[in-house]
């Protein structure tokens, strides 16, 4: 967009153009943890650096370099153990968090992002029934917006989005694969052994 004399007004147009060079390097990390055998914990992290130079009219260039990161962090644990009773088997509990730095784009950057999601599932019924509610963006961080960097028309835009909301689901299960019924069996199996040792 620009004024454009002709209309007495900023008029929107479009001019295709070449990048002059871009570059992006970085290095990730992934770790996982396991402090308990029904807990769970994975990190990810990313850093990268990004360059670019672009010529937007004939011996004009605009360039932008940019060190940009990210984090994930996944929990799983479970609360709640199988208990005697036949129905239950236990119950577990999820949480992920996710943060991403200011990052660009082709003349544009875009603005940081975190979110939180939880959640509680369980299983009844040797797995035949499965149960969860999980909850989105726990806190309602989430933002969107960023800057313009277009040298006829920067700009700089923020908004925020609703996006908390609760799901619940069921799943019942009919029948079952060979596979979950072996894996059912080794479970039984690998109980029975911790139970004759304990003895």
């Amino acid at each position: 967009m620009a004024y454009c004399d002709c209309f007495g007004r900023i008029v929107a147009f479009s001019q295709s153009a070449n990048i002059g060079s871009a570059r992006q390097g970085g290095i990730s990390l992934n770790a996982t943890l396991r402090p308990l055998d029904f807990m769970n914990i994975r990190f990810y992290a990313n850093l990268f650096n990004d360059y670019y130079s672009i010529q937007y009219r004939p011996g004009r260039w605009q360039e932008n370099e940019m060190l940009c990161y990210s984090l994930r962090l996944n929990f799983w644990t479970k609360v709640l153990e199988h208990t005697s009773a036949h129905w239950f088997d236990g119950l577990q509990l999820f949480a992920n968090a996710v943060y991403r730095s200011r990052t660009q784009t082709l003349l544009a950057e875009v603005g940081p992002y975190f979110t939180l999601d939880c959640g509680v599932s369980t299983d009844l019924f040797d797995r035949r029934l499965s149960l969860f509610l999980n909850v989105a963006d726990v806190f309602g961080t989430v933002r969107t917006g960023g800057s313009s960097l277009n040298p006829y028309n920067p700009s700089v835009s923020e908004s925020t989005t609703e996006s908390r909301y609760v799901s619940f689901g069921l799943t019942w299960r009919i029948g079952g694969t060979e596979m979950e019924a072996q894996q059912t069996h080794s479970k039984k199996e690998a109980k029975k052994k911790r139970m004759a040792n304990n003895q």
